[in-house]
């Protein structure tokens, strides 16, 4: 690998979580471009077409800033502070909206003292706090402080909830809510497993670097999706799973391993508890029942489970497919995917050795980050309960302030309390009127607030509804550091200025702080609020600022970047297994009902095609049964909303589904339970097919 120590311009690709090294071209003819430059993520230099356009930041949606008012409609950028306009003060400083231009000073003023009102009237848990996957680690653990130093824990970030179950298990099992390897280990796997994920289109740059390189020297790669897509066509074996009936495929895997001997008796016996009670549980699994409520073939089942009690290593990458792959169709609990996978590999021994382990797939730049440094309701910096009584007396010394020691408000919680429990919001980098919620109800829950504040590079819709509004710096306009998807620490360089009077996070909660709280937010520097992390987060113990280097590192510092070789983060250090997962029951296909499959397929930039013009993707057999061809536009329909889009008939859909990329199912998906009827019919006729949807 080139050593680029001497490049000052390169930084960290903002646009997905694999963490890609480049800059801007030279070449001006092309400006905005990034050039790949070769890193730890992106060995060869590459970049996706998403990160070639890294330095081209704009709204999807001109038409709408140019609404707004803002300074520059055609990029939506925000570059002056602004605050909502009284009626009864008119003023030439207008906008065309009910926003008007104010200083930094009057920002900031207006701010502290309508949350310290709020605080003084309601008590610290009025506010609430919500941070983002893309700011920086440093921006996330200042806003986490601010939260917690004004009195309370209601701080989450939106990254949380795309892999809870996964990263809620992972913790609880194996110690950290987070991978447990690293990329390059998937070059030493013998198979490889993508489960619920479609990382050749969503990480096409690890894709390319780690995965096509293994299968190309002989590793087995295992996709385990109800959806064929891009990975499906390297994969040697496709698994296409009734939706919501993952775990009962990892369970029915692990039940033949079991039987033909495939387990590791060192690895059980040494490293984990409660192995034999799992084995026993699997003995009460129906596996013909089970497989054909999965709708899998025996002979697949087989195939798969043999590569793996074959492979010496097995490694496992999994997407939010997996996590969401519970059933809400009944009353039953919903299945553990994610612990069925971790009992998978477990009674096989593939955990904390080498080209083995669980990647989790992140999506966003700093999704990981974000929940590392404390922008959660329940956990301190470093993945520590807020409960616990020797890391908040860590962070306090550090403070100067205890962190008060009852968990938060989730996320989607305190958006229930706006107007309620909730009197002020600060909202960073965060866009909570998009909310899968229904619209009107959003607007009326932010409307209600005493206080809103909005801190964002660009006009939002929730900046609509904001009573100030702050600019904020891009990735590409600030310091700071980021963690990837497999835990590595890695540093941003400015590589331009801020537009206006825009600022950077770290600029901005500095300042708040000074003002609300003390000397505590008193910062010189980036670096300064690094090392402060590095002070009360154990993950994080041990390097300085400029230690992080140009490749970065992975946490914890100073250790292999596999984790758990040795032990398990437990209470006693070995792996904890469950139990088998609950089988839901399978809904009557006489009812002709479909699932509606949300995948996170989006254009190269923002999603604005597949928004505008978004494709629903059916079986051939699905599309004969209701009389519907390829290109025929459809409606797809609910109680509360419904969508067109064009029809595409795919061999690789399973039969009883629907697919549709995310951004274009949005207002069909927003009631928190994912389990609505709706139809499907072309606007031809009207034989409506009830189908059931599942984000």
């Amino acid at each position: 690998m080139t050593n680029n120590a001497s490049d000052n311009s390169a930084t960290i690709c903002p646009r997905c979580g694999v963490g890609c090294r480049l800059r801007r071209r030279e070449d001006t003819s092309r400006t905005g471009r990034a050039k790949g430059i070769n890193g730890p993520a992106n060995p060869n230099g590459r970049l996706c077409r998403r990160g070639i356009n890294a330095f081209d930041f704009r709204l999807d949606d001109p038409e709408t800033a140019a609404k707004t008012g803002v300074d520059n409609p055609e990029t939506g950028r925000l570059i002056h502070p602004r605050c909502a306009l009284p009626e009864t003060e008119p003023t030439d400083n207008a906008d065309s909206t009910h926003m008007r231009r104010i200083s930094w000073q009057t920002a900031y003023e207006t701010i502290c003292d309508r949350f310290s009102a709020v605080r003084e009237i309601h008590g610290p848990d009025a506010l609430a706090f919500l941070g983002a996957p893309h700011c920086t680690n440093e921006e996330n653990y200042l806003l986490q402080k601010l939260a917690r130093t004004l009195g309370t824990n209601n701080i989450d970030n939106r990254a949380r909830h795309c892999h809870r179950e996964t990263t809620r298990t992972l913790a609880s099992r194996l110690g950290y809510p987070a991978t447990s390897t690293s990329l390059d280990e998937i070059l030493d796997a013998d198979v490889i497993i993508a489960a619920g994920a479609n990382p050749a289109d969503r990480q096409p740059i690890a894709f390319n670097s780690f995965i096509r390189p293994a299968v190309s020297e002989g590793a087995t790669l295992i996709h385990i999706d109800p959806v064929g897509n891009e990975t499906t066509r390297l994969a040697d074996i496709h698994l296409a799973p009734r939706p919501g009936y993952d775990a009962a495929v990892f369970d029915l895997l692990s039940t033949i391993i079991v039987e033909q001997g495939g387990i590791d008796e060192t690895f059980l016996s040494e490293r984990t508890r409660n192995a034999e009670r799992f084995q026993q549980s699997l003995m009460t699994l129906d596996a013909d029942d089970a497989r054909v409520a999965a709708d899998i073939d025996a002979e697949s089942l087989h195939c798969v489970a043999q590569a793996i009690i074959d492979a010496d290593h097995v490694i496992a990458l999994t997407g939010t497919g997996v996590d969401e792959s519970g059933h809400t169709e009944t009353n039953q609990p919903d299945p553990n995917a994610p612990a069925a996978l971790i009992h998978l590999l477990g009674l096989t021994g593939n955990l904390g050795c080498p080209g083995s382990g669980v990647i989790v797939l992140r999506g966003l730049i700093n999704e990981q980050g974000a929940t590392d440094t404390g922008c959660v309701p329940d956990r301190l910096p470093g993945n520590q309960s807020i409960q616990n009584p020797e890391a908040r007396a860590r962070v306090g010394d550090v403070w100067g302030i205890d962190p008060p020691s009852t968990p938060g408000t989730s996320a989607t919680a305190l958006l229930d309390g706006f107007g309620n429990d909730i009197h002020a919001a600060l909202v960073v980098g965060e866009n909570p009127a998009l909310s899968k919620r229904d619209p009107s109800w959003v607007k009326d829950q932010l409307n209600s607030l005493d206080t809103l504040v909005v801190i964002d590079p660009l006009w939002s819709t929730t900046a609509e509804y904001a009573d100030v509004v702050l600019p904020a710096a891009t990735g590409v306009e600030k310091r700071g550091t980021v963690t990837n998807l497999e835990r590595r620490v890695q540093r941003l360089t400015q590589t331009q200025a801020p537009p206006g009077q825009a600022r950077t996070d770290f600029r901005i909660l500095s300042d708040l702080g000074r003002r609300l709280i003390g000397e505590t937010f008193d910062y010189q520097n980036i670096e300064a609020v690094f090392t402060e992390l590095t002070q009360v987060s154990p993950p994080h113990a041990g390097i300085s600022y400029t230690d992080v280097g140009v490749d970065g590192q992975q946490w914890p510092f100073h250790t292999d970047s596999r984790l758990y070789d040795k032990e398990f983060l437990t209470s006693d250090g070995k792996m904890s297994f469950g139990t088998v997962q609950s089988i839901p029951v399978v809904t009557d296909d006489s009812a002709q009902t479909f699932t509606l499959l949300t995948n996170g397929r989006t254009s190269e930039v923002y999603g604005e095609t597949e928004k505008e013009n978004p494709q629903v993707q059916l079986h051939p057999t699905d599309a004969k049964k209701h009389d519907l061809t390829d290109g025929m536009i459809v409606t797809i329909e609910n109680a509360d909303a419904a969508v067109e889009a064009t029809v595409t008939i795919e061999t690789s859909v399973r039969q009883g589904t629907l697919s549709i990329a995310a951004v274009a199912a949005d207002p069909l998906i927003r009631a928190e339970t994912g389990d609505s009827v709706v139809t499907i019919a072309s606007s031809s006729h009207s034989d409506d097919v009830d189908t059931t949807n599942q984000s």
